[in-house]
């Protein structure tokens, strides 16, 4: 084993010496087509989409517009068509790159069977490749993802709340690993998608064959090895580049220095990156050059170079490249200065769930402690039409029965004891919770889900309450049904208002309410925007890690919703007492981690 790992070492510093600048050249060429054709292309179909579904934007509520209108469907299949034709041609340029030194081969050539390539992925065998790339979402950047799913993953939001039990937890892990065991067993589908005649189906079988027993060991070292390996290189490279600069300029304010030390750490965590996916194709065709009939098969693309024509191409298309994505990094810095200006505010989701059980009492109060702006929590309509404090209608995560909170009464409602981790407590009514609120002055952002309840009866019963209980209109309320939502803005004008945005592919639409809160799989600056120009505060939730945190306390946005209140203060200290460009660089690649 020992002997194995140290070949397959030597053999990633061989393909490393001999093909580093294969690698980046290659690398730049595709971000390149991302960036400026691909997206364009994939932007431009899904806007005319959008037009023929006659909606703005495809969100959980109205996705199934998309296949209204026979047009729209038509267009949807060639947006698919053209997403798997370019994951298809990115991996082929790699392969195709990786191998012509050795082996002379023609990308022209190539070209002139890449219809029929695409043909054999799609019909039926869409199927297998859909299967394909569906197994690589949860991986986030991890083996060989495309770059044009590289942001591509399951929402925070779902995964955190699957995770929220012991039983949830033990369950998505299983899941995570099984899909990792499944691509492993599938990594070589792309490459012999792209050097054989097989189809999907066939690829997927034949990747399955090649790494069963103790190969799969010996591939899951290699790529292990390998990332370590330059991940170490990038490590050492960023603390050089970062010490350099700190040298040379103490103060970190001279712009022109600090925007190049920025764009040096982005180039090199781009390296890494690429490099750790080049090896690993590089790895994978080693093993395929074993069989002869598949090396045949390739043998066959040979062509005539045209070395000097393309080197001229190629060096000018990198040039553009290099310079247009160095303005934009020099841009982003320059402006961070304004996003920071924007206050955020602290919003703690369902309270201060480190101190006491979700949406309580004891949570409400330890949010108050941690000074949280706002303190989140849940409503729902009791079976009397009565509003109880809780997040789920079925009580079985945190009591332990399989009952509905809609289908009791508030009496046995607020009977009920729960439990959250090391915490025990009751479900408070609407009346007890937000007059603990006032008494403790304490702003609350409310969030009503109706559970397929009577709309109008919702609003009115809220409404009522909260005009009984004569509470401030400081609060906000908000929810995922729009149509509730705007109920309540339309009888209680006076309150804040905001809609809950899930899951989001489109334009933001002007709603009537005063606040939108996003959830951070489907932000984007595009939204960011629009909610700036439609005079509307914008939130996004829930943000729990380190480098999200970071992201989002260095973006326009007015507040965060999240469980990690300590996270949260710590990181905005920090952020607030970083007054030059060195230490603002930094942030911003913290924020891509």
């Amino acid at each position: 084993m020992l002997r194995a790992l140290k070949e397959d070492f030597f053999l990633t510093l061989t393909s490393l010496k001999n093909q580093f600048w294969v690698y980046i050249g290659t690398g730049i060429l595709i971000q390149t087509l991302v960036a400026y054709l691909v997206k364009g292309i994939l932007s431009f179909i899904f806007r005319r989409i959008l037009i023929l579904s006659n909606t703005p934007a495809v969100t959980k509520d109205n996705w199934t517009l998309l296949f209204n209108h026979p047009l729209a469907l038509l267009l949807f299949i060639l947006y698919i068509v053209i997403l798997i034709g370019f994951i298809y041609t990115e991996f082929a340029i790699y392969t195709i790159a990786i191998l012509k030194t050795e082996f002379s081969l023609s990308i022209k050539k190539w070209l002139t069977i890449f219809p029929k390539k695409i043909k054999s992925l799609l019909g039926p065998q869409l199927i297998w490749v859909s299967i394909y790339l569906l197994l690589t979402i949860p991986l986030a950047n991890l083996g060989l993802r495309s770059s044009i799913l590289e942001h591509l993953k399951i929402p925070d939001f779902i995964s955190g709340e699957l995770t929220k039990t012991v039983f949830g937890k033990i369950g998505y892990s299983t899941l995570l690993l099984l899909i990792c065991y499944l691509n492993l067993r599938l990594i070589y589908f792309l490459p012999l998608t792209i050097l054989t005649d097989y189809n999907a189906k066939e690829a997927l079988l034949e990747s399955w064959k090649l790494s069963r027993g103790k190969h799969q060991w010996r591939l899951l070292s290699k790529i292990i090895l390998t990332s370590l390996f330059i991940s170490v290189i990038g490590t050492v490279a960023l603390a050089v580049v970062a010490g350099t600069f700190s040298f040379i300029d103490h103060s970190g304010n001279n712009f022109p220095l600090q925007a190049t030390f920025y764009n040096l750490l982005k180039s090199i965590l781009f390296a890494v990156t690429l490099l750790i996916k080049c090896l690993i194709i590089s790895h994978l065709l080693a093993d395929i050059k074993q069989n002869k009939s598949i090396v045949q098969q390739w043998r066959a693309w040979k062509g005539v170079q045209h070395k000097q024509k393309f080197k001229h191409i190629a060096c000018v298309i990198l040039a553009l490249a290099i310079g247009t994505t160095a303005l934009k990094n020099a841009i982003a810095l320059a402006l961070l200065q304004d996003n920071i200006s924007i206050k955020k505010e602290l919003i703690a989701h369902r309270g201060d769930t480190s101190h006491g059980v979700e949406n309580s009492i004891e949570a409400l109060k330890a949010a108050h402690k941690a000074k949280a702006d706002y303190s989140e929590m849940d409503v729902i309509m009791t079976k009397d039409h009565k509003l109880v404090v809780i997040h789920d209608d079925n009580l079985k995560r945190l009591s332990g029965m399989n009952k509905d909170v809609s289908k009791l009464t508030l009496d046995q409602v607020t009977k009920i004891p729960i439990h959250q981790g090391r915490f025990a407590s009751h479900i408070p009514s609407f009346a007890e919770f937000m007059k603990t609120a006032q008494s403790l002055d304490q702003k609350i952002m409310i969030e009503l889900k109706p559970y397929n309840q009577n709309l109008d009866i919702y609003a009115d019963e809220f409404i009522k309450e909260f005009k009984e209980l004569r509470l401030s209109t400081k609060h906000k309320v908000m929810s995922l049904n729009l149509t509730l939502i705007e109920k309540v803005e339309k009888k209680l004008p006076q309150l804040d208002t905001g809609y809950l945005i899930p899951l989001h592919w489109g334009t933001l639409q002007n709603h009537n309410v005063d606040f939108y809160g996003i959830e951070e799989f489907s932000y984007n600056d595009w939204i960011a925007y629009l909610a700036q120009e439609y005079n509307k505060q914008l939130y996004v939730w829930t943000i729990n890690r380190d480098n999200l945190m970071i992201r989002y306390l260095q973006s326009p946005v007015n507040g965060i919703i999240t469980d990690e209140l300590n996270l949260f203060k710590v990181i905005n200290k920090d952020i607030k007492n970083s007054p030059n460009y060195y230490q603002r660089a930094l942030q911003l690649i913290d924020s891509e981690g």
